[in-house]
């Protein structure tokens, strides 16, 4: 039993000799980048950019979409976002209670420059998801 400890130990030393001989800090964010590209364009990411909502989160990304457009059309304060339901206020106004809505904010600002394009909400999540893992993946090489 001590010996298959004892060998466990010697192979982990090596394998952390070999992980830091062949680990270099300044190419390890190209190849996160790159590995994040091919997966993209593993999973067609080219081309679910361009569909419009659909699939088992339909309902949620209309709603996003929805409050998206009010922030666009109805040039609404931040902290005012609201859907097309007119179910809120006894039938009045479509005003919501949602997540913060920075996201939804910000692509509306950013349809008032370029137009209602659809893509744009789904690149801005895709960008999202990229800063975050790729602050989790420099996280992981300070450690």
């Amino acid at each position: 039993m001590k010996r298959n400890i004892s060998n466990i130990l010697q192979l982990l030393h090596k394998s952390d000799t070999l992980l830091s001989y062949y680990y270099r800090p300044a190419v390890s964010k190209w190849i996160f980048i790159l590995s994040f590209i091919i997966i993209s364009l593993f999973y067609d990411f080219q081309q679910i950019l361009f569909l419009r909502p659909q699939g088992l989160h339909q309902w949620r990304q209309c709603d996003g979409l929805s409050i998206t457009m009010n922030y666009y059309k109805e040039n609404l304060s931040f902290f005012n976002p609201a859907v097309h339901s007119m179910e809120a206020d006894e039938g009045k106004s479509g005003h919501t209670i949602s997540e913060f809505p920075l996201v939804y904010y910000l692509t509306g600002n950013i349809w008032k420059l370029t137009g209602h394009k659809e893509y744009i909400f789904r690149l801005i999540d895709l960008l999202l998801v990229f800063f975050g893992l790729f602050a989790f993946f420099r996280l992981c090489e300070e450690i």
